[in-house]
């Protein structure tokens, strides 16, 4: 379960570096304690749904996504890639398709 949590903690600190924001104003947004993040890597805590839908919420994506699971994974991929503007999409396609060749 501590793995399992610790997973969580890094997939929300993951989403926060990518928007931008710090993983304190994530938690303050949401109405989260600032704490959260600490007590679930070291097991002091396990979070509850309504937390998690919350920062799903914030960074429109699912749940499951927080939960670490591949669907939710691509889907965490997927609401990021849509922020990209036009041009910056076409860089990252072209990236992949570079790094996919490569292999």
């Amino acid at each position: 379960m501590e793995q399992h949590n610790k997973e969580i903690a890094a997939n929300i600190r993951a989403l926060a570096k990518a928007r931008g924001v710090t993983v304190k104003q994530t938690l303050c947004d949401c109405g989260i304690n600032r704490n959260f993040l600490y007590d679930l890597e070291h097991g002091d805590s396990s979070p509850s749904i309504d937390k998690l839908s919350a920062i799903a919420a914030y960074f429109e994506v699912s749940t499951a996504s927080l939960l670490g699971d591949a669907a939710g994974e691509a889907e965490a991929f997927l609401a990021l890639y849509h922020r990209l503007s036009p041009a910056d999409r076409a860089a990252l396609r072209d990236y992949m398709i570079k790094l996919l060749s490569e292999s």
